[in-house]
């Protein structure tokens, strides 16, 4: 499956885990084709017996970080909404607020969140939860103090 960013992965289980794994296409090495492997039952997949669908998949890991998705809340300018569109798909619950920006929920897990709010601080900032805003705080403190010092 293809990102925005022109990135392919490979959506699938392994022997290792129960549950579905991710891999960059691009980063794989030493591939081989394995012959006559056991194949595990898809019923045996942690979570596939909820069902599966690759667009909530995809909508709800942005940037194929994995962990549970949670509610994180946030605000984006105008010009911030088709960012989060792309980044989140049609998932993200949009309310307009009276100084013209949007306030924001969505369902990912917390790391995709950061990476998206990081990337894109000018137009994103996050509410909750709290621990997250702080972190996210506290990377954007850091990386202006190496922009802002003379070395």
């Amino acid at each position: 499956r293809s990102r925005p960013e022109g990135r392919y992965y490979l959506i699938c289980n392994n022997d290792h885990y129960t549950n579905l794994s991710v891999y960059r296409m691009d980063r794989m090495t030493q591939v081989e084709i394995q012959e006559e492997q056991p194949v595990r039952p898809i019923r045996e997949i942690d979570g596939w017996h909820k069902g599966w669908n690759l667009q909530e998949f995809m909508e709800h890991n942005a940037n194929m970080a994995f962990g549970d998705p949670v509610r994180i809340t946030f605000i984006t300018t105008e010009k911030g909404v088709p960012i989060v569109i792309d980044s989140f798909g049609k998932g993200v619950e949009f309310k307009k607020r009276k100084d013209g920006q949007y306030n924001c929920t969505v369902r990912v897990p917390a790391f995709d969140m950061k990476l998206v709010a990081m990337q894109h601080a000018g137009f994103i900032r996050v509410t909750a939860p709290k621990d997250l805003a702080e972190e996210i705080r506290e990377d954007l403190k850091k990386a202006w103090e190496k922009y802002d010092s003379e070395a």
